[in-house]
């Protein structure tokens, strides 16, 4: 509490005491912190990877990697607050629309033969959801650490767990509608 009485002080290791409006604040998380939440998130992503390479099943890669993730993005949600969770919803509000766009493209249009094809031509805009997911996919990893940089971390790593999950969703959707 400030000497006056009226407004909440926020200490800061290394620069001292700094002012906060809003008593009930989650103060942004320092490097170490944050650095150790992107060593869980990797950590989380890998251990599935390892999982479903050792019961070889697509349909348990997802699932798996879709709840680790998820879970994970729980957990620290409640660590990091309300800026994490718009990051997380700002990733979501920008890659889902394109992952169903990807869903419908491959159940009109995806064809597999191996030999022998009878698959109609793609039309042109048959890539455009890929690359349209990759452009996302990129801005959003160039959000984050622009985010980050400037000292909104929690909302640049919720970007970051939000595009990740994002990811897997939209591999899922592409997959299924493919093979549908």
């Amino acid at each position: 509490m400030s000497e006056d009485g009226e407004r909440w002080l926020q200490i800061d290791a290394h620069s001292g005491v700094s002012e906060s409006s809003n008593p009930g604040m989650i103060s942004e998380p320092k490097l170490g912190i944050l650095a150790l939440n992107y060593l869980a998130l990797f950590a989380v992503v890998g251990l599935s990877f390892f999982v479903v390479m050792l019961i070889n099943d697509v349909i348990l890669f997802f699932l798996l990697l879709f709840t680790a993730s998820a879970a994970h993005a729980f957990i620290v949600s409640h660590y990091l607050g309300k800026e994490f969770n718009k990051g997380l919803g700002f990733a979501f509000i920008f890659s889902l629309p394109v992952s169903i766009w990807s869903y419908v493209n491959e159940l009109k249009y995806g064809c597999f033969c191996l030999f022998s094809c009878t698959c109609p031509p793609t039309p042109s805009h048959y890539e455009y959801p890929m690359f349209t997911a990759l452009i996302v996919a990129i801005l959003l990893v160039i959000y984050s650490v622009v985010l980050q940089v400037r000292g909104k971390r929690s909302r640049g790593f919720g970007t970051f767990v939000g595009l990740i999950m994002s990811a897997v969703i939209f591999w899922a959707l592409t997959i299924i509608g493919f093979w549908s």
